[in-house]
């Protein structure tokens, strides 16, 4: 509650969120959305009270954005539009495929043109996730602001080294770099400590 009380200071447009307490011996918290959090009897038996409350902190930020909703929602929208790109599409590629199958029965240029035609919509694809992702990220990075703002902010950065020590491993090249949800602890430490 005393979580709720100081972000409801700075941010009057915070609901009260749901807590609820998953039964699971690791360490983790998190936001699903419509003002629910959810949190680790694992983490609530780990860490300083202030360090969690830090953390609960950062799950408000994430909820108070509607994060989880806002992130369906963009799926739900980008999956019709793309769903009628698709379709208008695939009449269009059939009609293609079979005039070229019909032209080059015999040679292995159909499965060439195909195989190109699917790496392609692969790699569209995969960067539509990692634009995903860094927008995910960045929310990461507000939310952790805001727990520094209403006054957790050495608490978040305990928790953060706490993280680093027990998990983080380095993203080896720009592929590992993209498909991270959340920011690497180091950036996240380091944004904090501008506060």
């Amino acid at each position: 509650m005393e979580v709720y009380e100081k972000i409801k200071s700075y941010y009057p447009n915070a609901r009260l969120a749901n807590l609820y307490v998953v039964d699971r011996a690791e360490m983790n918290a998190y936001a699903v959305g419509r003002n629910k959090l959810g949190i680790t009897r694992g983490l609530i038996q780990s860490v300083k009270p202030r360090v969690l409350q830090s953390i609960m902190a950062h799950e408000y930020g994430l909820a108070s954005n509607d994060y989880l909703w806002n992130a369906l929602y963009m799926a739900s929208v980008n999956a019709v539009f793309w769903s009628l790109i698709n379709a208008s599409a695939m009449f269009v590629i059939i009609a293609i495929f079979v005039l070229i199958f019909t032209l080059f029965l015999t040679s292995g240029l159909l499965s060439g043109i195909a195989r190109g035609i699917m790496n392609v919509y692969r790699l569209w694809v995969r960067m539509g996730l990692y634009i995903a992702r860094f927008g995910s990220r960045s929310r990461e990075f507000r939310s952790d602001e805001i727990a520094a703002v209403i006054g957790y902010r050495e608490e978040a950065i305990e928790w953060f080294y706490l993280l680093d020590q027990i998990n983080y491993k380095a993203p080896r090249g720009l592929l590992d770099q993209l498909n991270q949800t959340h920011p690497p602890t180091p950036e996240r430490i380091a944004n904090l400590e501008k506060y």
